[in-house]
């Protein structure tokens, strides 16, 4: 009886130290070997700034490998996805994860033989090697690696992905690859439907694709993206037109003539040929393409030089257009404006482009973003620019329009940007422009309006950037500005304002940089301009100021240049610059201030 309790005894002791090791994975659906692996995987890694990883994605960061732990089943971890059937792991989605780190050869990622799918896009990988386990995943059919700062040679191995259908290792600028792996990639990869890579590295250049290469068997292909990281420019190979499945082409970085098989690709939806090394497109060929793309969402050609008329006959699907720099002439017709998906328009830098903005009789509401600046563009804003009701950025810089601003400019609700900079404006700014509350970049800078600035900011509370510098503004500083709570940048310098500043305390909280040089300003320049907590630069010369206010200056260490000369500053040198102990540029010339002997002056300047 006592051997058999002793043995009951060690047999549950047996069952509960077994149980210890299992519960962790007990009745989980997931493979205790592929969690195991996950786990260790995560100590790889820490986490990134999610500034960092904000402004890499477009989607909202957050490290998804956080909420891996071993009381929960793996299959629910965030961003890995099961088979229902057997447990294993066929899917990693760690984008926009926050990772920071490497990945080793040995690591144990390479043991998730099941995976189908691994997206570590946007994170940084601190421009460590693509390891050469990567072709132990076999069975891998996406593998998407791209935005995460792998560098050096792309490995042989994974050439051994046979069944992929999507690779993108696009945005890796430091990657190279070497001919003969591009061609074992290109002959093993019979499936493949999306390719984003680059071509070429510094050792084995590849010049060019060659005509009977297995590039253009892959006729399951329906989205490329390639571009050329070579110091030598290559060109587009005439073979392009042989992948009609094309839908989505991006070719950059190289150069040369546009080949006419490009029209051959009817079935495109978006084309983006921008960022060439001095891309030639001839009028022939871009209008076969216009007639033939009627698919066509996007079209990119920014710094091709087209040297071709501004198109009339354009897909009716079209919703982005990219037009810049590529010496495009003629006339903008009013037929540009109606199209009824477009909600991009791109045509700046064409300084043949000319005539005048037409009169928009019926308009596209979708229309988001408009751009003509820096063309031959001329004549009075119309009235009829108000329409645009869904616009956000209107960019007419450096164009040559004249006459007033349309009140019609206040219908404008949703914009967030407005420039007009560098024409012939003349008139006041109209009062209109305070039913814009969404504006966050507001620039009249370089034109001949005339007037008092009108009190119209109060009402734009997200507006961060305000020029209005060079015009011939007159009467006291606007005190509105003053509320704009989010404003980084203010500069009205180049203009005939006069009267003191204002002497109320300033919401500026946010202003770096206040520009109000050459301007008829008195008085004393009030304490505000010097306390502000992040203030950096506050060119104040050519004005008439008298005086400091008493104490104007504590301490500021965010100031690093003061521009005071050319006033009517007066007496001894104020000893509350002294304070200014981080400030690098100090003018204070042309006034009649005097030192007196044995005073301390900025002697760290």
């Amino acid at each position: 009886m006592g051997r058999f309790f002793f043995f009951y005894s060690f047999l549950c002791f047996v069952l509960l130290i077994s149980g210890c090791f299992s519960s962790s994975f007990e009745h989980h659906l997931c493979s205790p070997t592929e969690a195991s692996a996950l786990l260790q995987f995560k100590q790889s890694f820490q986490n990134m700034s999610e500034e960092y990883c904000r402004y890499q994605c477009d989607e909202d960061c957050f490290p998804k490998i956080k909420s891996w732990n071993e009381s929960r089943d793996c299959c629910t971890w965030d961003g890995v996805t099961c088979d229902l059937l057997n447990g294993h792991v066929f899917r990693l989605d760690l984008s926009c994860s926050l990772l920071r780190g490497s990945i080793h050869p040995n690591s144990s990622l390479f043991q998730l033989h099941h995976l189908h799918t691994l997206n570590l896009a946007y994170n940084h990988f601190y421009y460590s090697s693509i390891p050469h386990s990567i072709g132990q995943l076999m069975n891998l059919r996406h593998l998407n690696l791209s935005h995460s700062h792998f560098d050096g040679k792309i490995p042989t191995e994974i050439a051994y992905l046979s069944n992929l259908v999507s690779l993108d290792l696009s945005d890796g600028y430091e990657l190279q690859l070497d001919q003969r792996t591009f061609e074992t990639m290109l002959h093993n990869f019979t499936n493949l439907e999306l390719l984003a890579l680059p071509l070429g590295d510094i050792s084995s250049p590849i010049y060019y694709i060659h005509p009977n290469s297995s590039f253009f068997q892959l006729h399951h292909l329906h989205t490329l993206n390639l571009y050329n990281n070579n110091f030598y420019p290559s060109s587009i190979p005439n073979g392009i037109g042989r992948l009609r499945n094309l839908r989505h082409l991006k070719l950059s970085f190289f150069d040369g003539k546009i080949p006419t098989e490009i029209s051959y690709l009817s079935n495109l939806v978006s084309l983006d040929l921008s960022d060439g090394y001095e891309l030639q497109l001839d009028e022939r060929t871009f209008e076969t393409m216009l007639h033939n793309f009627t698919n066509l969402e996007l079209l990119s050609l920014f710094n091709v030089n087209i040297s071709s008329p501004i198109p009339v006959n354009i897909s009716s699907s079209l919703r982005y257009l990219d037009l810049r720099d590529t010496n495009l002439r003629g006339v903008l017709k009013e037929n540009f404006f109606l199209l009824p998906n477009l909600e991009r328009i791109y045509l700046g830098s064409n300084d043949l482009l000319k005539g005048v903005f037409p009169k928009i009789h019926r308009s596209n509401t979708l229309l988001m973003e408009l751009d003509i600046s820096h063309t031959g563009i001329s004549g009075a804003l119309p009235d009829s620019i108000g329409a645009f009701s869904s616009l956000n950025i209107l960019n007419l810089r450096e164009c040559q329009f004249s006459g007033s601003i349309p009140d019609s400019i206040g219908n404008l609700t949703q914009i967030t940007e407005l420039i007009l900079s560098i024409n012939h404006f003349t008139g006041h700014i109209p009062s209109t422009i305070s039913k814009l509350k969404h504006l966050t970049f507001l620039a009249f800078s370089h034109n001949s309006f005339s007037g008092e600035i009108p009190n119209v900011f109060s009402n734009l509370q997200e507006l961060r950037y305000l020029y209005i510098s060079n015009n011939s503004f007159i009467g006291p500083f606007p005190s509105s500005i003053l509320s704009l709570t989010q404003l980084y940048t203010l500069d009205l310098s180049s203009n005939s304002l006069s009267g003191p500043l204002p002497s109320n305390q300033s919401m500026l909280q946010k202003l770096t940089f206040v520009d109000l040089s050459y301007n008829s300003l008195n008085g004393t320049i009030p304490s505000w301009v010097f306390s502000l907590p992040l203030i950096s630069s506050v060119p104040l010369q050519y004005n008439r100021f008298r005086g400091l206010a008493n104490e104007v200056i504590k301490t500021n260490p965010t100031l690093k240049e003061l521009h005071l000369s050319n006033n009517q500053l007066s007496g001894s040198f104020p000893q509350s610059l002294v304070n200014l102990t981080n400030l690098e540029t100090l003018e204070i010339s042309s006034n009649n201030i005097t030192i007196d002997e044995g005073s301390t002056t900025c002697s760290h300047l």
